[in-house]
């Protein structure tokens, strides 16, 4: 079961820049049912603009069936010492190489993305969550990494 996502994934990376990302956290209210994150990387740790980055989750879900829904990829950017979301992205969750429904014990979810040369340097924050059929938040990972010359 893989989802793959090509598109921006992470928003940044001017020429030159390279990207590498740090700890990730279970960011999902872990007192109602959802998915838990039991794994997760990105590869290649840094990359260049022009390159690609893929981040490979896995979740055990718990019980929780999912039939539809999206995935949403929220980019933040770190300024004066606060985050501020600078892009969006939403897909659909079900395809036909991430079939739905998801009743399996474990869920893998991979995303890919060309690295745009258009972001400043800087420290960022993104934030994928897994969305259900009824608009609930199952799965969530969030990651933080930086971007240097």
């Amino acid at each position: 079961m893989r989802y793959h996502l090509v598109a921006c994934v992470l928003l940044a990376f001017a020429c030159c820049h390279t990207v590498t990302a740090t700890a990730w956290t279970d960011c999902v209210d872990t007192s109602a049912a959802h998915w838990s994150v039991s794994s997760f990387d990105s590869e290649p740790s840094s990359v260049q603009a022009g390159q690609n980055i893929t981040v490979n989750m896995i979740f055990a879900t718990n019980g929780v069936v999912v039939t539809g829904g999206q995935v949403e990829t929220k980019v933040s950017l770190k300024v004066l010492g606060k985050f501020i979301q600078v892009h969006t992205e939403k897909y659909n969750l079900c395809a036909p190489t991430f079939p739905c429904p998801v009743n399996q014990p474990v869920a893998k979810i991979f995303n890919s993305a060309a690295i745009p040369s258009s972001a400043p340097a800087g420290s960022y924050l993104n934030e994928i969550d897994v969305i259900d059929q009824d608009g609930n938040t199952v799965g969530c990972v969030s990651y933080e990494y930086s971007i240097t010359h």
